[in-house]
């Protein structure tokens, strides 16, 4: 599988990336200029700068990945920045983008290995994902799904610590490093420990739910919203998570308004796992993943009313560190083996 490769310092890492998604970025830009976060104008120019200055203090080096996306894209810092900001347009009835994520280890695999899997869900007209190798001078090499834009929100990295995750809609976003951000700096991260420390930074504007597995199979689950978050614990050596809180202490930021299919997500593939509990292997994770219980709403999603389409879908190998991609609908897709 051809990966694209981009390496070198963090500046000029982030410009090669930039050159390679600008088109994609270009349009963004359009996007954001034409479809603006619901906020007045100078509470917008105050969580730009707030974001920003928060970002470089906490994340110097992916601050300078950004300033060298900028000029690869040949587009304003701020532009670029305010299309990482995703958290600034969460709104009650933001689209049911979504995605699922689960995890199976020790005795709930057919040899007590940890396999992790996870469907990103996209709005029809959105981006499409790629795969992409990073290489920075000063940190660990990171294979990771990636937007076109150039957002991360999914990979492994040579440390052997893996990321998935989902979009969770909280009432107590507020100025602060954006989500996205954050995803790139658990990709550089070296432990379970250090990962956890990241999604918990109180710094954050808000919080995906990150789910964080080491080389050894160890398991972190950070529900998080903008001020406070919680670990959902691992039952039964396995987990599953979609796209509404689901710790008692975090259901009071729940904001989002329609629920339907992320339940049915998440009470799906807890059945899936329990179902196949100490038999898990790459194939059945693939059968849940290609799962239509509930369609359209289902685990794979292929649009309708919704115009919601699962764009693309991950299996990792844990211990074997190999990252099988799925680069479209996975029931008519082929999984494709890369090392990390």
């Amino acid at each position: 599988m051809d990966i694209p490769t981009f390496s070198g310092s963090r500046f000029r890492l982030g410009q090669q990336l930039g050159t390679y998604c600008r088109e994609a970025i270009l349009k963004e830009q359009k996007t954001c200029q034409t479809q603006p976060p619901p906020l007045p104008q100078n509470e917008l120019s105050a969580a730009l700068i707030a974001g920003w200055t928060l970002t470089q203090q906490a994340h110097p080096a992916i601050a300078e990945e950004l300033r060298g996306m900028s000029v690869g894209a040949g587009i304003p810092l701020r532009d670029l920045f305010l299309i990482f900001y995703e958290d600034l347009w969460d709104l009650p009835d933001s689209k049911d983008t979504g995605c699922t994520s689960m995890v199976a280890r020790r005795s709930a695999t057919g040899d007590g290995s940890t396999l992790v899997g996870h469907n990103n869900d996209m709005h029809v007209t959105a981006s499409k994902s790629i795969l992409i190798r990073l290489q920075p001078e000063d940190g660990p090499e990171v294979l990771a799904m990636a937007f076109t834009e150039g957002t991360l929100s999914v990979g492994a990295n040579s440390h052997g610590l893996v990321l998935v995750g989902n979009q969770l809609t909280s009432s107590d976003v507020k100025p602060g490093i954006p989500r996205f951000i954050t995803t790139r700096a658990l990709l550089d991260a070296k432990t379970l420990e250090e990962g956890i420390g990241i999604c918990m930074d109180p710094r954050r504007a808000s919080s995906y739910n990150n789910i964080l597995v080491d080389a050894t199979g160890r398991v972190a689950d950070v529900e998080g919203s903008g001020t406070s978050g919680k670990l959902i614990p691992v039952i039964n050596d396995t987990l599953s998570h979609s796209n509404h809180y689901i710790h008692p202490r975090m259901l009071r930021f729940e904001m989002k308004e329609d629920k339907g299919s992320s339940l049915l997500r998440l009470q799906r593939s807890r059945n899936l796992l329990k179902e196949k509990h100490g038999q898990h292997t790459l194939q059945t994770f693939q059968d849940i993943l290609r799962d239509h219980e509930g369609y359209p709403g289902s685990i794979c999603r292929h649009g309708g009313k919704d115009e919601v389409v699962t764009g693309c879908s991950v299996i990792v190998e844990v211990e074997k560190r190999i990252l099988w991609y799925c680069p479209k609908t996975p029931c008519r897709g082929i999984y494709q083996a890369v090392s990390y």
